[in-house]
């Protein structure tokens, strides 16, 4: 992205500031994940990406990570250089991460994942049970083998 003076203005249009402390919350588009797009040099690009850039100068790693985990923060007081691994970690840490039923695509519980385990104890095959709970086999041996759905202590 090219830093330039009418890009520049162009970004500070579409954000609210506040104090140095405050998150700045960006106005302008918003991607369906709750993050902003900013539009420059002929591609979208994230906008706290973006802000990033404008900040700074360039970014160093593969991710922009968020201290104040607001998607739509553009405060570049709020913004690190991190990477994928990092940035995962953070999430973990802080209690965002979507497991279980929490997750936004899952189409299982808790009660049948434990109804499937105790199949599993009884003698029935990963195989006999994902065709009786009509689920993909995968999903259903990492479930019984506890690779996926697993226990928190």
């Amino acid at each position: 992205m090219k830093i330039n003076t009418k890009t520049a203005f162009r970004f500070a249009e579409k954000v609210v500031f506040g104090s140095a402390n405050d998150c700045w919350n960006w106005v302008g588009a918003i991607k369906d994940n709750g993050y902003g797009n900013f539009y420059a040099d002929g591609k979208t690009i994230s906008a706290h990406r973006a802000a990033y850039i404008l900040a700074y100068g360039t970014i160093l790693s593969e991710q922009i990570m968020h201290t104040c985990d607001n998607r739509r923060c553009v405060n570049p007081h709020h913004l690190l250089n991190g990477t994928r691994q990092q940035n995962m970690e953070d999430m973990v840490l802080k209690g965002r991460s979507s497991s279980g039923e929490k997750r936004w695509n899952t189409t299982l519980t808790r009660e049948r994942v434990n109804y499937m385990r105790k199949m599993f104890l009884s003698g029935k095959t990963p195989s006999q049970i994902s065709k009786l709970l009509n689920y993909k086999y995968g999903t259903v041996y990492q479930i019984v083998t506890n690779r996926r759905w697993i226990e928190k202590a």
